[in-house]
């Protein structure tokens, strides 16, 4: 259920915009992903010369094949929080059904386009943290099963949309090389201390 009309919601955008500041707006379903990019082309046809990742897709639920290179076209970053996926997969079952469940969040689909992906474990609103994302996105588990294993990436792609293009979309991609110098001090499994 769309929350802004379209025109209202590009006059909205086109002011933020225009004062300089960056707009991430959720879409989760394919009419909402249509509608965002229908409004993000308009501020961008209205606003030349906008920095890359003004504007950004968060979620992008359900962003179909041509949705997607759409978004890329137009040079829309996207966000993934792929415990939504594992935590309320029954109930979108139950609205969506089967195939269009599995379908969420294309993490590969987007990586094999191009697309500028990052990923988010979307704490605290869902009930867990990062590394089990990572998990998500990896196995495609879900509180009812694995969903669209065609969709899984890899780890050290999970990992990268969670660190590395976070970062980047965030504007913070100076801290990236940070991230080689981090040296692991323990190792804990469990809530034990395994190793020092």
């Amino acid at each position: 259920m769309p929350i802004w009309e379209p025109d209202a919601m590009v006059d909205a955008v086109e002011a933020v915009v225009r004062r300089g500041w960056r707009v991430g707006t959720h879409a989760y379903g394919d009419r909402a992903v249509r509608i965002l990019l229908d409004v993000y082309e308009q501020v961008l046809a209205r606003n030349p010369g906008l920095l890359a990742g003004t504007l950004v897709m968060e979620r992008g639920g359900l962003a179909g094949p041509e949705q997607r290179v759409r978004a890329v076209e137009l040079g829309i970053p996207v966000t993934i929080q792929q415990p939504l996926l594992h935590d309320i997969a029954e109930v979108e079952e139950g609205f969506w059904g089967p195939e269009r469940v599995a379908r969420l969040f294309p993490a590969r689909g987007w990586i094999d386009l191009g697309a500028q992906v990052s990923a988010g474990s979307d704490f605290p609103v869902g009930r867990f943290g990062a590394m089990r994302s990572v998990y998500g996105m990896t196995t495609r588990q879900t509180v009812i099963g694995v969903k669209g294993p065609q969709r899984a990436i890899g780890y050290d792609e999970a990992l990268t949309l969670h660190t590395v293009n976070a970062a980047r979309l965030c504007g913070d991609q100076d801290l990236r090389d940070t991230l080689r110098d981090l040296n692991p001090v323990h190792t804990i499994v469990g809530g034990r201390l395994v190793t020092r």
